[in-house]
């Protein structure tokens, strides 16, 4: 749906229907879609009935897994991640 929006709106300010906004730059225009990908994101994760275990773990969307310097404990991270820990 927001596909079919978008190209219409693009139609309409290529046949000269509607006028776009001269002062909005192409970093903005980076920033706003990057903004609406990630809330995008976001809902499709709060709302998703599978990976409930690593939503649990990292609920929001965009946030960087940082490991730590000893590698055991990095292994275990990740087998947490993974839901893998072989623990009873």
């Amino acid at each position: 749906m927001v596909d079919h929006l978008s190209r219409t709106l693009a139609y309409k300010i290529v046949t000269g229907d509607v006028s776009a906004l001269a002062n909005v730059t192409f970093d903005d225009a980076n920033r706003i879609a990057a903004e609406i990908s990630i809330n995008s994101w976001q809902r499709f994760w709060d709302n998703c009935n599978t990976g409930r275990y690593n939503y649990d773990l990292i609920p929001a969307v965009g946030t960087k897994a940082i490991f730590p310097k000893c590698r055991d404990t990095g292994i275990s991270y990740s087998h947490m991640l993974l839901h893998d820990t072989q623990l009873k």
